[in-house]
């Protein structure tokens, strides 16, 4: 109540202001500004100003030091039930770097994590150039975006750990003394993987590869897994890198070696590599699961990992399922399945060893989930 006093109080003064400079003009003007100003004072002001113009579509309007309006306190559950800890409390782990894949539901995770360093005010790594840590490119005119390097990144940490980022979260290739050098010691290194078939539909529609390979028949994408190299033209076309074994590169893989790509020991060894830099790597077909796992390990509330719908696309093959296609996507991009593969092995292992309560959380996490996007169904 005292907020909206002090809000109407300014709101005066602005009405007696803008009467002072309009005096003299029709009858029918004052009315007018009269009434929008009474309505402002009746109607918007109590009911908040920036919830009154953004209710239902931008969630981050609404002041972010609101919280648990959407899980009841007890379902909040701020302790650590991971793998049979002893302890039951824990502190929350506030330093994170976040590997976007692209078209893995990427989106929706780094929307959790602006949420949670705006309320508590982390520093995050923003790129000096665009919207990724690619350098000063476009990503969609050229083969391969370079790994992240340190000119990549805006006021770059001098030194101290007071110097070093709390958040990374922008599209980038993964560059693990990069990332040293700017995250704290103890940073939470997280990805999200997905289904490689699902994945590579999403991507080929996003990238808009049947126009850059000039593919012009009724179905593009069974025609370039028919004959990938015809249109791939040994990477040199723009985007190559997101057409073949697209979240390994990611991580760095050398996707553009020959001798590398489909040499299996090496894959393997390669994600043997990504697994011991990876604190967890969540799996898109899980994703409430996921969010529960991560909200865990991190140590949040439940209100955190909250989230509305992000780049929710129909397309003309998203629902295609052809086993033939399949095959043929698994052959071109095989270190993509072996990735996928080891992940979702991992994290299914994971799940299973958290017991009864995991399941009783999740059912909770959907009611909360259910009534934050009530309010907030799309952004």
């Amino acid at each position: 109540m005292a907020a909206i006093g002090r809000h109407r109080s300014k709101l005066a003064a602005i009405f007696w202001t803008v009467v002072i400079h309009v005096r003299g003009r029709s009858f029918l003007s004052l009315l007018c500004l009269y009434v929008f100003f009474v309505v402002l004072w009746l109607v918007i002001l109590p009911f908040g100003l920036e919830n009154f113009i953004f209710s239902g579509y931008n969630f981050q309007a609404k002041s972010v030091k609101t919280r648990y309006e959407y899980c009841p306190k007890e379902w909040l559950m701020n302790y650590y039930p991971l793998l049979g800890a002893v302890e039951t409390t824990c502190k929350p782990r506030q330093h994170v770097a976040y590997l976007k894949n692209h078209k893995c539901g990427s989106t929706t995770i780094v929307q959790i994590f602006n949420r949670y360093r705006r309320f508590y005010d982390l520093r995050v790594a923003e790129p000096k150039y665009g919207y990724h840590f690619w350098g000063p490119v476009d990503a969609s005119k050229i083969p391969r975006p370079p790994k992240i390097k340190m000119e990549f990144i805006n006021t770059v940490p001098l030194n101290g750990t007071e110097d070093k980022f709390d958040m990374i979260l922008h599209h980038m290739v993964y560059d693990e003394e990069v990332l040293k050098r700017v995250m704290h010691a103890d940073t939470f290194y997280t990805t999200i993987l997905r289904e490689p078939f699902s994945q590579f539909k999403s991507v080929f529609n996003a990238f808009h590869f049947d126009k850059k390979y000039n593919i012009f028949n009724a179905d593009p994408m069974r025609e370039f897994l028919r004959n990938p190299q015809k249109y791939y033209r040994g990477g040199t076309k723009p985007a190559s890198a997101f057409v073949r074994n697209s979240m390994l590169f990611h991580f760095g893989f050398p996707d553009e070696d020959d001798t590398l790509r489909n040499n299996i020991t090496f894959i393997k060894q390669f994600i043997a590599y990504i697994d011991k830099k990876f604190d967890f790597i969540m799996i898109s077909e899980f994703m409430d699961e996921s969010l529960i796992l991560l909200r865990r390990l991190l140590c949040w509330d439940m209100d955190d990992i909250l989230f509305a719908s992000r780049n929710v696309l129909n397309y003309t093959y998203k629902h295609v399922d052809d086993p033939e296609l399949r095959r043929l996507h698994m052959q071109w991009s095989l270190g993509d399945y072996f990735l996928y593969s080891h992940f979702r092995q991992k994290f299914e292992k994971l799940m299973k060893a958290q017991g009864p309560d995991f399941q009783e959380e999740l059912e909770a996490f959907k009611i909360c989930l259910k009534n934050f996007q009530n309010d907030y169904p799309y952004q």
